[in-house]
């Protein structure tokens, strides 16, 4: 299933963060590499040195959401 970003943000606002993961990357301090909520709502995180996104949301109920936005719309 895919979401736009109003999809994401309407599903993220009002939850906690527990965890977040990392690692570094060819001299980059610190990739983020999921971000992890209480309520066990996991959010992988992509992209490169110049620019970051969501790949995907997975559900304590195990559903996966790919996320779907305009480039363009994100400038």
């Amino acid at each position: 299933m895919a979401m736009n970003p109003d999809d994401v943000a309407r599903l993220l606002i009002g939850k906690t963060i527990k965890e977040v993961t990392h690692f570094s990357y060819l001299g980059w301090a610190m990739c983020i590499e999921e971000i992890i909520f209480t309520d066990g709502t996991i959010i992988e995180v992509g992209g490169d040195a110049d620019y970051g996104r969501f790949d995907d949301i997975t559900l304590p109920d195990g559903t996966q959401y790919s996320i779907d936005f305009d480039d363009e719309s994100c400038k």
